[in-house]
């Protein structure tokens, strides 16, 4: 839209830069308004910072796709063999995983937050 605004040029375009004008703030003001809902919902959910709750969820997303590969793989092995001798992946461990990502995220921002308050003494 920026770029469309800065484009319109000459004297009977002056209502539509007006309209595009009017839509820029209105998407900056949603934008920000995103930005401190999303903060809100991460403190809420107990995170200190939304780059924490970023790197846990990302750590957390790979960790389920390589417990759906190993699955797809044990899946795979039981179907040629007919045999289930062996067991599938454990969701408990995934699950314990899942749980230290989660508090890793949560505590992380806590250990920089007091050095930086050290600095600023």
């Amino acid at each position: 839209m920026k770029k469309q605004f800065s484009e319109t040029k000459g004297f009977f375009k002056g209502k539509e830069r007006k309209s595009l004008e009017s839509k820029i703030k209105q998407t900056e003001k949603l934008k920000k308004r995103i930005h401190t809902d999303m903060e809100q919902n991460v403190k809420q959910a107990g995170y200190p910072d939304v780059q924490s709750f970023a790197k846990a969820y990302h750590k957390s997303e790979e960790l389920i796709r390589e417990y759906n590969k190993d699955l797809r793989e044990w899946k795979n092995q039981t179907a040629q063999k007919k045999k289930q001798t062996s067991d599938p992946p454990t969701k408990i461990s995934v699950l314990k995983k899942l749980h230290s990502y989660q508090q890793e995220g949560r505590q992380q921002s806590k250990r920089t937050k007091k050095k930086s308050r050290d600095m600023e003494r």
